[in-house]
């Protein structure tokens, strides 16, 4: 979950959801979705879903061929506005931190 949050917000503040659905090929739709349900990222987990049902409106989970229409690019763009502005405090960063912090045997081994 850790890891797919992490790679959704790379590429959603490098490039918005089209970069993000381009090189995931959205293999990480599910994931990313459970894994802000469980930490608590209800408002996150409210844009990732508008942005998953943009994507499987013309790909399916499953396909390595990515179509965008001139549609999804469009609302891409407001999605990328709504996260970009849930992104000021950098709450999601301070959920994982307290994720780790919490489940630290987890990501230490000894």
């Amino acid at each position: 979950m850790f890891y797919a949050l992490v790679v959704l917000d790379m590429n959603v503040k490098n490039g918005g959801f089209s970069q993000y659905y381009y090189n995931s090929a959205g293999k990480y739709l599910d994931m990313s979705l459970l894994a802000c349900k469980k930490m608590g990222l209800n408002k996150y987990e409210d844009v990732i879903e508008k942005a998953n049902k943009v994507y499987l409106e013309n790909n399916s989970k499953d396909s390595n061929d990515i179509n965008f229409t001139e549609s999804n690019r469009t609302r891409f763009s407001e999605l990328n506005k709504e996260y970009y502005h849930l992104e000021i405090d950098n709450q999601m960063y301070k959920v994982l931190r307290g994720f780790i912090k919490s489940n630290k045997q987890i990501f230490i081994s000894k």
